[in-house]
């Protein structure tokens, strides 16, 4: 596909979907539309989308100087409580199950369990409280005072009352490094998804994977052909409301940076003597590439800079990124039966002061830290919750890898001697074990992200009539 042909539709895609927020802030307000008051929460949304400092952001152009870039996304049940007519409803149900059932209901599928069960969520999440997920991205003092009057505006008990409010920034990087990190000390962005065709703004990242449409935006084909919202028995106006949106999971999670960086001290000390630093060894192991992005080859001890190109053909043992790392998990090229990436956008912003910020030596402080996780895809099922709940959270697939650990940064990590196993070229392979659950979920919410016109329409409440149409669901 060219870029020419692209150009009809790529104007209605949620910019966030197309490339990496702007502004070095974002806000996440999660709606409840009162029981019965449907019609006057469209009405509210109406008013906030017609306000030009709020008006959503779509294509990939940035938004103008001084315009935040805002974002919807719906759950089912807010689609339901927003009038939303059952065909439409049955539609997702019959092709986006994981959607249509909400995330508290999906849990057991991402390995949510123990301190990070739906129990332990946040009361915003619950299935029948999460119906709408404003993001504005943009400068940080403009995003807070924005969120805290549209809390004011609303009040608790509006027909759009606020019922889970976060706040995350970028943190820039440790002093001599460059790009962005996150919390655990790994630089972020380094691989991003590129959509075949697209119009592409701003630099790129260091290693871009090329994918069709259809990976994330529904009515379109993806890299297998296949196209599940193709809906050939709809009519034009039926379509324009599913296509060219996404789904995404949101998923607050908080960061024990103080257990893992002590984690990481003491499991330095099985670091190779010639090491260049055993803890960015350690976090290299457990990652899968070095805390600056540089790809780990067999036998490394030291990052190359620049160089980013994992090579899994050259490492078939797992000898310099193990099986059981974080990226080899989410990625496990060249074994057959699973030879299909699940590819996954990413959107997410850490919260919580950087830890690196504190004097050389000094133990980690432990103020609130995490990550305000944002994942966009075509499907919930085969891509968020297959990486998560098959590849993070089941023993590392390929051979002869017998890790039992769960996803090192990620993992629920009940069995506290589950071991990771990192081959040796040569060698006993050492083992990492004591692995604690320093990343908790806070929540889950599934939402759809209409297309431009398929947010005019829901607003609108412009829907076609069952007589005026064929059978399609």
């Amino acid at each position: 596909m060219n870029a020419a042909a692209c150009t009809v539709w790529e104007n209605e895609v949620p910019s966030l979907v197309l490339g990496w927020p702007r502004g070095e802030a974002v806000a996440h307000l999660v709606l409840r539309v009162r029981p019965g008051a449907g019609g006057e929460a469209l009405l509210a949304l109406r008013r906030l989308v017609d306000a030009e400092v709020l008006k959503p952001s779509f294509g990939p152009d940035a938004p103008p100087p001084k315009r935040y870039q805002v974002s919807f996304g719906f759950t089912w049940r807010g689609l339901q409580a927003l009038g939303v007519p059952r065909p439409y409803l049955r539609t997702f149900a019959r092709l986006a199950p994981a959607f249509a059932a909400g995330a508290p209901l999906r849990a057991q599928r991402l390995g949510d369990s123990g301190a990070s069960s739906p129990a332990r969520w946040a009361s915003g999440f619950g299935l029948h409280e999460a119906h709408v997920l404003l993001s504005v991205h943009g400068p940080e003092l403009e995003v807070r005072e924005l969120g805290e009057a549209l809390v004011i505006c609303w009040g608790e008990n509006g027909v759009l009352a606020r019922v889970d409010q976060r706040f995350g920034r970028r943190l820039g990087a440790p002093p001599g490094e460059s790009g962005e990190w996150v919390h655990f000390g790994y630089r972020d962005g380094i691989t991003d998804h590129r959509i075949e065709g697209v119009t592409r703004h701003g630099a790129p990242a260091p290693v871009e994977r090329v994918h069709r449409a259809g990976e994330f935006i529904l009515g379109h084909p993806n890299d297998a052909d296949g196209n599940r919202f193709a809906l050939p028995d709809a009519s034009d106006k039926v379509r324009s409301f599913f296509h060219h949106g996404s789904f995404a999971a949101y998923r607050p999670m908080s960061q024990d940076v103080g257990a893992f960086e002590d984690f990481v001290a003491n499991s330095a000390r099985q670091a190779p003597p010639k090491a260049a630093s055993g803890a960015a060894w350690v976090k290299a192991k457990l990652c899968g590439r070095w805390p600056g992005g540089e790809a780990l080859h067999p036998g490394q001890l030291q990052p190359v800079r620049g160089d980013f190109a994992l090579d899994f053909a050259a490492d078939p043992n797992g000898e310099g990124c193990p099986f059981a790392s974080h990226v080899r998990r989410m990625r496990p090229v060249g074994i057959d039966a699973h030879a299909r990436e699940r590819p996954l956008i990413r959107r997410s912003m850490p919260y919580g002061p950087a830890a690196w910020a504190r004097e050389e030596g000094a133990p980690v402080d432990r103020p609130k830290r995490g990550l305000l996780g944002l994942f966009f895809c075509a499907s919930l099922e085969d891509q968020f919750e297959h990486l998560l709940g098959q590849w993070a959270n089941r023993r590392p697939l390929g051979s002869p890898d017998r890790s039992r650990a769960k996803d090192p940064l990620m993992g629920a990590h009940e069995d506290e001697h589950a071991a990771m196993i990192l081959p040796a070229a040569g060698a006993a392979p050492l083992v990492l074990s004591g692995f604690r659950a320093w990343t908790r979920t806070l929540g889950t919410l599934y939402a759809w992200y209409p297309g431009k016109t398929g947010l005019d329409r829901l607003l609108q409440s412009d829907y076609t009539r069952p007589e005026d149409e064929g059978p399609w669901l």
